[in-house]
């Protein structure tokens, strides 16, 4: 998904509104996106790195998303860093978006209930998580592996296990703010 006409290598979805920053993420659910309307989309931040086998990601049958790795506890924020985005799941998202997208994109949200992840948490209050699914495969560098001595290090969301190594079986690092891979 992409403002970009063409990119040499690369099969390219073409952006069809011009909405600013994350909110371009909202047309992975356009039903009738000539590229993507009829395809289930496992999509990735540019932000994170894949480490190892993602297969186990391309099999889930509802949407999921991320749990926020700056909250804790039973009732947490959702993320969109990665989503999995089953084609018959898309239409119900981009409904509701499309009712006033100005309205969303303009309103005032505190983090972490804020931007798109906010609405689509909102509209998709029954998603999967990936936490949850696939526990250890989906990690933050910040909160899993920066220690205190690193670039990126935040004590407010190191969990403790974090020794400046990638933990065994990891698909995908998220690197989500600074320090950018």
């Amino acid at each position: 998904l992409t403002d970009a006409l063409k990119i040499k290598g690369v099969n390219t979805a073409p952006l069809l509104y011009d909405w600013p920053g994350w909110w371009a993420k909202l047309e992975l659910f356009n039903p009738l996106h000539p590229v993507l309307g009829n395809e289930d989309i496992l999509y990735i931040d540019i932000d994170s790195v894949i480490v190892g086998d993602i297969t186990p990601l391309t099999t889930m049958k509802k949407i999921t998303l991320l749990n926020d790795f700056s909250q804790h506890g039973a009732s947490v924020a959702p993320a969109t860093g990665i989503m999995f985005i089953p084609a018959p799941a898309k239409k119900n998202v981009w409904d509701e978006f499309m009712k006033n997208p100005e309205k969303e994109i303009n309103a005032i949200r505190t983090p972490p209930y804020h931007g798109d992840q906010g609405f689509i948490g909102r509209i998709c209050q029954d998603a999967e998580r990936w936490q949850n699914i696939l526990p250890g495969r989906i990690i933050s560098y910040k909160a899993n592996i920066a220690t205190p001595k690193m670039i990126g290090f935040n004590p407010e969301l190191y969990d403790g296990t974090g020794n400046g190594k990638l933990p065994d079986g990891v698909s995908i690092v998220c690197f989500h703010g600074s320090p950018r891979p």
